[in-house]
């Protein structure tokens, strides 16, 4: 008899994106998910990539309405700031803080081990201690 459970190799599976992702957030998954090697991401990592491409939509809808018109607006009574710059301002706070979970940013992807970066230690970086127990072994 056969065994009816069997392995499948999902090292090459993309993770499909939330069904709620407007257009533009839709199109950021995209070019996000062919950026990046198919296995960068797991299921789990999902809704906040999902929250994340989101954020990049408003962002981005934000800047434009900005764009059209203007940061300062006048209602006839007063001028004030656009009320798009809060959107703007808080959904660059989440996306800087998303993209650091999600490893997108090459601060969060940076590996000292990888890049070889580590200077060794030297007198400057050596503790009172250490210069006293080279002496004594010196002699």
């Amino acid at each position: 008899m056969e065994n009816p459970l069997s392995v499948v190799d999902a090292a090459g599976a993309r993770i499909d994106p939330p069904a709620y992702l407007d257009e533009a957030a839709l199109k950021k998954w995209q070019e996000i998910m062919a950026s990046l090697p198919a296995n960068f991401f797991r299921a789990g990592d999902g809704p906040l990539l999902g929250a994340y491409c989101t954020a990049m939509s408003f962002y981005e809808q934000a800047a434009i309405q900005i764009q059209l018109e203007g940061i300062v607006i006048d209602d006839g009574k007063r001028r004030m700031a656009h009320p798009a710059k809060d959107i703007l301002t808080s959904q660059a706070s989440a996306m800087a803080q998303m993209a650091v979970k999600l490893r997108l940013c090459p601060s969060a992807r940076y590996d000292e081990k990888q890049a070889k970066t580590k200077t060794p230690a030297t007198n400057a970086t050596r503790k009172p201690h250490e210069f006293v127990a080279k002496r004594a072994d010196a002699e």
